[in-house]
């Protein structure tokens, strides 16, 4: 869904439409599509909101991992510059495309970094707290969201880009996996269809009419989109899977899609091979602009996973998995020193 999103936006697609048609279909695309991020926060929370270690060998593989893209990025691009004949890039910026978090190029990455240090307290606290409790502070943020609608974000989310914006959907996946609910999983599936239908449709008329609030149906923050990632994670979080082919291959894309996402967002891939690269499917009819966006989608996704899984393949010749942990427990004698 990620990935379907930036080729909608980033690609070009929407910018490019030139007919009602496809221009509505467009944008209902892109509105269920627009809970993704919030559902992939939703589904950490879902994940280790029960866990009670905290493994700082994880945080490290991930930074070793977003390097690694970094650091692949661009060399491939230097590369690229010197074989084209083209200027190449000054030392400042190969040391800040090659540093994730001193060039900021993953936000995603930089705000997860931040909230899986508080992790071992976030997850103690909504373990222990309230039901009751727990629900008021949910409904409580979903108040603040609609307020933002009108009032503009005066709490700090920076338009769903921040740290604290994961949090607040951690917590929304977490009470998914802590207390489940009694609501069908078909009526999730309307729900979520019915909202990304009305909001995309709401959206097209917006941008036809100059009708208010357009705003927020490009936003992390809209309530709808959280609504709409909390189906998502109610639906997915009760299918069971008997079949162990199918598992594998679940496991095996599931385990690449932070990967594709560091393939598809190297700064350098999307500004020279994503950036208005599929303007040409926004003047397609409404059935060849979802297919060929669909399918475009599949195919970055199926070349991430692959880049991933060689990925996997180098850190464990390398043996990273052991580095990492040894790194962990220099870590922790050191800190016992200060006891």
């Amino acid at each position: 869904m990620v990935v379907c999103l930036h080729v909608l936006n980033v690609g070009g697609v929407l910018w490019n439409v030139n007919t009602n048609d496809s221009k509505l279909v467009g944008n209902i695309l892109f509105t269920f599509c627009m809970c993704a991020v919030n559902t992939f926060a939703m589904i950490s929370g879902y994940v280790m909101v029960q866990s009670s270690s905290f493994k700082f060998s994880r945080l490290i593989t991930l930074w070793a991992q977003v390097f690694f893209y970094c650091f692949v990025g661009t060399v491939a691009f230097l590369l690229y510059l010197n074989f084209s004949g083209k200027d190449l890039l000054s030392v400042k910026k190969i040391i800040k495309s090659i540093c994730p978090i001193l060039g900021n190029h993953y936000w995603y990455f930089t705000a997860y970094f931040v909230l899986f240090l508080f992790l071992p307290i976030v997850n103690a606290g909504l373990s222990s707290l309230r039901h009751d409790w727990y629900v008021i502070i949910l409904f409580s943020t979903m108040l603040l969201l609609f307020f933002i609608i009108f009032f503009g974000d005066r709490f700090g989310f920076s338009d769903g880009y921040s740290f604290v914006w994961l949090l607040v959907c951690y917590f929304f996946g977490g009470y998914v996996k802590l207390y489940s609910s009694s609501v069908r999983t078909k009526s999730f599936i309307i729900i979520f269809l019915i909202l990304s239908i009305a909001l995309g449709t709401y959206r097209f008329l917006s941008q036809q009419y100059s009708l208010p609030f357009i705003g927020v149906f490009s936003s992390y923050l809209s309530p709808f989109f959280v609504i709409n990632g909390y189906c998502l994670v109610n639906v997915f979080s009760r299918i069971k899977i008997n079949s162990n082919k199918i598992v594998k291959l679940v496991l095996f894309f599931s385990s690449g899609a932070f990967g594709v996402y560091l393939f598809h967002e190297n700064p350098f891939f999307r500004d020279y091979f994503m950036s208005r690269r599929f303007d040409f499917l926004g003047v397609q009819g409404p059935f060849l602009l979802v297919f060929g966006t669909l399918l475009c989608s599949i195919l970055i996704y199926l070349a991430g996973s692959l880049f991933d899984y060689i990925r996997r393949l180098i850190f464990k010749i390398c043996k990273f998995n052991a580095v990492s942990e040894k790194i962990e427990s220099l870590i922790e004698r050191w800190s016992l020193k200060w006891k």
